[in-house]
């Protein structure tokens, strides 16, 4: 099926000569403690990484559009064509899963897929996605046993951030000017 379309808020952002693997480039900026609660019990994921996001080789035609997002200074959407994996550990009590982000469903690209147990596509067993406010939630058919095997999920992710602000770039050779853009998690 191919990479889903790259998008911040509603803006596209079409694939110029440079994207979509040469420059989308994720890095992790900062660590934070996030708890997170599933099954109703409360833990600490120490471990939470903010991304910060860059994209170069966007095409003069999609900058004014970026450039009012980055002008109204809200908090955005950033539709990922880098693919994120999640790994649970089962309760044997629930069958839902909460993700640390929401979750891509916008194109028919961004596929999930759940594996149950890990290197095994569920078949059969279907599974559906909620999006919380920041973070998404995967419900299964059925409720895996404790301990039986870990779950495992491959989203597209939605980061949620701002636009920083953007440098041009003109290459003299093939007479065009391009945009570059970090975009920073919130």
């Amino acid at each position: 099926m191919g990479i889903p379309t790259l998008k911040i808020d509603t803006v596209s952002i079409d694939a110029t000569r440079r994207l979509p693997q040469a420059s989308f480039n994720i890095a992790p900026s900062k660590k934070q403690t996030v708890a997170r609660a599933v099954t109703g019990r409360l833990f600490i994921q120490a471990q939470y990484e903010k991304y910060s996001i860059g994209i170069q080789g966007i095409s003069q035609k999609t900058y004014p559009d970026l450039r009012t997002l980055y002008q109204e200074g809200n908090q955005v959407d950033l539709y990922s064509i880098v693919p994120r994996k999640e790994t649970f550990s089962p309760s044997g009590s629930t069958n839902q899963f909460v993700t640390t982000r929401k979750i891509r469903t916008d194109d028919a690209s961004a596929n999930i897929v759940v594996q149950f147990p890990a290197g095994t596509p569920l078949v059969g067993a279907s599974y559906s996605v909620l999006n919380l406010t920041n973070t998404g939630k995967v419900t299964t058919t059925f409720t895996p046993a404790v301990g039986s095997s870990t779950l495992l999920v491959y989203y597209y992710p939605i980061i949620q951030g701002y636009i920083q602000p953007m440098t041009a770039t003109y290459d003299w050779v093939r007479d065009e000017e391009t945009w570059d853009l970090t975009f920073e998690e919130s």
